[in-house]
C-alpha cells in the first residue's frame, strides 16, 4: 500500500467512526444539550481534548479504548466547530489553535477566510 493509500485510509477510518458515533449519540459534540455546561462548542471541545492527552500522558491508554482515534476525531470537530464560527463549514485554512478564531484567516490575506489554493504543505 502506498503512502498516498494509507493516509486515504486512516482518514476514511476516522470519518467512519465520527460519523458512526454522531448516529449513536447524536450531535453531541457540534451541537451539546448543555444541561450543566454552559461553555460554547470550542470550549467542551478543548475540553474533551485536555481529557484525551491526559490519559496519553499518564499513560493510561487501554486496549478497550482506542484514545488516539478519540484524540484524532475530537481535533476535527473542533476544526469543524472553528469554520462553523465564522460562517464557513470545512473551510479552515489554518491549525493554529492560539489564535481563535482568527485561524480561519488565510494566510497570506488576513481578510479572506479561505484560500483559493488547494491546502497543502506551505
Amino acid at each position: 500500500m502506498s503512502f498516498n493509500e494509507e493516509v486515504e485510509s486512516a482518514c476514511q477510518d476516522i470519518a467512519q467512526m465520527l460519523i458512526g458515533k454522531n448516529a449513536a449519540y447524536g450531535n453531541s459534540a457540534l451541537d451539546p444539550v448543555r444541561i450543566f455546561s454552559k461553555a460554547d462548542t470550542v470550549e467542551q471541545l478543548k475540553v474533551r481534548i485536555d481529557d484525551k492527552l491526559s490519559r496519553i500522558q499518564r499513560g493510561s491508554l487501554s486496549d478497550d479504548e482506542d484514545t488516539l482515534l478519540d484524540l484524532i476525531g475530537y481535533l476535527i470537530l473542533l476544526r469543524i466547530a472553528l469554520a462553523r464560527t465564522v460562517g464557513r463549514p470545512g473551510r479552515v485554512t489554518s491549525c493554529d489553535t492560539s489564535k481563535t478564531p482568527e485561524l480561519l484567516l488565510d494566510r497570506e490575506d488576513p481578510k479572506r477566510t479561505t484560500s483559493p489554493k488547494k491546502l497543502g504543505p506551505r
